[in-house]
């Protein structure tokens, strides 16, 4: 038995012996934000957070992302397979794109040599203006992370007015009813400032957020 084994199995008989107990919270958001308007609040507090938000629909997604890829000058595209219930693959109409669908070693070389990616958010929350992912095989992290630019699609309707509610719809994201293993959220552009308090962006993420709702 490999060590790896040996530390999961240790970590099983743990949870058989001392199961984790769910815990019942109750959240008050007292947070001042328009509850009746929730795309118009998360718009206004995504756009303060830096990223920039364009408005599309169901019927018009696929031609308002191929009019943002050719006004952005994207070279290199990145998608993650989770868009393809809404937007397949094959009908962005971009020459240099490469779906993510293999592991990290087989696409290595493709991987980091990306400026653009476009991936699905799970959730908006619209009090905060983030967008949290809960990130598999579907939706890998790196997708995120490693492009200059990324562009995120996310449903009106699966803006949501707070923070204990977003962590709920992603705990369900899940068939056993746990959170997943990773979460991401993302305020916007990646950026940090240094000890003369100077701002640069995408130190640890991208430097650009485009978000698309529809």
């Amino acid at each position: 038995m490999s060590s790896r084994e040996d530390i999961y199995g240790k970590i099983k008989d743990a949870l058989k012996a001392n199961p984790i107990l769910e815990v019942k919270v109750e959240h008050n958001d007292h947070m001042i934000y328009d509850r009746d308007r929730l795309v118009d609040a998360y718009v206004e507090y995504q756009e303060a957070n830096k990223g920039e938000v364009l408005l599309s629909s169901k019927e018009t997604l696929k031609e308002d992302v191929s009019k943002l890829l050719a006004d952005l000058k994207a070279e290199r595209l990145l998608i993650a397979k989770n868009i393809e219930s809404v937007l397949p693959a094959d009908s962005i109409e971009f020459a240099n794109k490469i779906v993510y669908d293999k592991s990290v070693e087989e696409q290595r070389s493709d991987l980091f040599n990306i400026d653009f990616s476009i991936i699905h958010a799970d959730v908006g929350v619209a009090n905060l203006g983030i967008i949290g992912i809960a990130t598999n095989e579907e939706n890998p992290r790196l997708a995120s992370l490693i492009v200059s630019s990324c562009i995120i699609l996310l449903k009106k309707e699966s803006i949501l007015p707070n923070l204990f509610e977003a962590i709920n719809v992603l705990k369900g994201s899940r068939k056993d009813g746990h959170l997943p293993t990773n979460i991401v959220f993302i305020l916007g552009p990646s950026r940090t400032a240094d000890i003369e308090l100077k701002t640069v962006l995408g130190v640890h993420g991208p430097r650009n957020v485009y978000v698309v709702l529809y």
